[in-house]
């Protein structure tokens, strides 16, 4: 999650730092200042 004084981004990825990157071009788009508030990665799990 990157958090901008105008909005937030919620972005997934195939990796941690591509989702975070890809986030935050988003948030700079509409913000001045775009920080990550939170990023964490889990794998995925298979439900049958």
């Amino acid at each position: 999650m990157v958090v901008g004084d105008k909005l937030f981004n919620v972005t997934g990825g195939a990796t941690e730092p591509q989702a975070v990157s890809e986030a935050t071009a988003k948030c700079k788009a509409k913000n001045s200042t775009c920080r990550v508030y939170y990023s964490h990665c889990d794998y995925p799990i298979r439900i049958q």
